[in-house]
């Protein structure tokens, strides 16, 4: 962690060509997470904003599971901003 900045994909790796970065912690804990959204917005459309979206994979996880909500990942490392584009 950098200033406050957690830095994801970094387990010996190097991020792929176009910057997409994979965290363990997505493999982990999205599908429980994505069972408590799904719940709590099943039958809604909107926008959904993910603060702090880190490497990108959960925002393109739950859209799939929420095809009515539109998903907008967001995050303040140029890192992640690329690794969310590539996702």
């Amino acid at each position: 962690m950098v200033n406050g900045i957690i830095e994801f994909g970094h387990n010996g790796e190097p991020p792929q060509p176009d910057g997409r970065l994979d965290a363990p912690t997505f493999h982990r804990n999205h599908a429980a997470i994505g069972a408590v959204l799904e719940a709590a917005l099943r039958g809604q459309a909107g926008d959904l904003l993910e603060i702090g979206s880190g490497t990108g994979q959960h925002a393109v996880a739950f859209a799939h599971l929420l095809p009515a909500i539109t998903v907008w990942p967001t995050d303040l490392n140029v890192n992640h901003l690329r690794s969310i584009a590539a996702w």
